[in-house]
């Protein structure tokens, strides 16, 4: 049994302003949320058929959601390490201001990290959030986020310094 039109309406409209304030939280900007809310209510829509499978459409709206705030994160991750200040990714490696190479050198060691670590990484060093407000956009703690960008760091660091021995 499928879900019809009016009763779909329905719970869109009773479930858009959620999702838009969810996807705010993950993105920090209203019309990226409201993108990703008519996205979410689209994908629901051509799931029609298959929604009384779920135990929970308010759920399954939210996993939905969050799916594709971190596609959006993931695909933001693709910027640049122009933006970053490399300093502070490589501190104690040296003085020297960053040239271009090796910022490409440095965008070509943070793609080996595993998905996580670059997201938590390029949200820290491109978009400045704390770790506090990175930890509530993707549902973890501070201190799990404060150990991930760490080991980020860590390794970027060490690949960089094999690189050169």
């Amino acid at each position: 049994m499928s879900m019809d039109k009016k009763e779909f309406e329905t719970q869109a409209k009773r479930l858009r302003p959620q999702l838009v304030k969810q996807a705010y939280r993950v993105l920090g900007s209203e019309t990226e949320a409201d993108d990703i809310a008519q996205e979410t209510l689209l994908k629901l829509w051509g799931m029609r058929e298959q929604l009384d499978e779920y135990s929970s459409l308010d759920a399954l709206a939210f996993v939905v959601t969050r799916h594709l705030c971190l596609d959006n994160l993931k695909r933001m991750r693709m910027l640049s390490l122009d933006e970053v200040d490399v300093s502070a990714i490589t501190s104690d490696l040296n003085t020297e201001e960053p040239t271009q190479a090796r910022i490409d050198e440095l965008n070509a060691l943070i793609k080996r990290l595993p998905d996580g670590q670059q997201i938590i990484l390029r949200m820290k060093h491109i978009d400045g959030m704390e770790t506090s407000e990175i930890a509530q956009m993707i549902g973890s703690t501070d201190g799990a986020v404060r150990v991930q960008l760490s080991r980020a760091r860590n390794k970027v660091r060490e690949l960089f310094l094999n690189k050169k021995l």
